[in-house]
């Protein structure tokens, strides 16, 4: 599924179980509730989608394009979230771990020492 583009697809009924959708176009998507567990994502387009919900654990989300998606209640722990940039992104309730949650913060320009 690398580089996929899924512009006027309805993914709601669809279940996935691991797999490389690096790259792909998943914009405006609704997954909420989604289980994307060791899922590869990096380099997706995620603008706009609804991840709440999502089992996002041990994926690969790193430089994914997240703006304005929603992660609300989502499970990040143990993903790869370098070169995210959560500006503008909803994570109220997303569960992370201290180093995800340092990770956030420098992406808001946070400094950390």
């Amino acid at each position: 599924m690398v580089g996929s583009i899924f512009a006027d697809t309805v993914l709601t009924a669809a279940r996935v179980k691991g797999g490389d959708w690096s790259a792909a176009l998943l914009r405006m998507q609704d997954l909420a509730g989604f289980d994307l567990t060791e899922m590869k994502l990096e380099g997706a387009d995620l603008y706009g989608a609804n991840l709440a919900n999502c089992a996002l654990r041990f994926s690969t989300l790193s430089n994914a394009n997240l703006q304005h998606a929603k992660l609300t209640e989502a499970d990040l722990r143990g993903a790869d979230i370098s070169g995210v940039d959560f500006r503008g992104v909803e994570v109220k309730g997303a569960r992370m771990s201290l180093d995800q949650a340092v990770a956030f913060a420098i992406s808001y320009g946070v400094v950390v020492e």
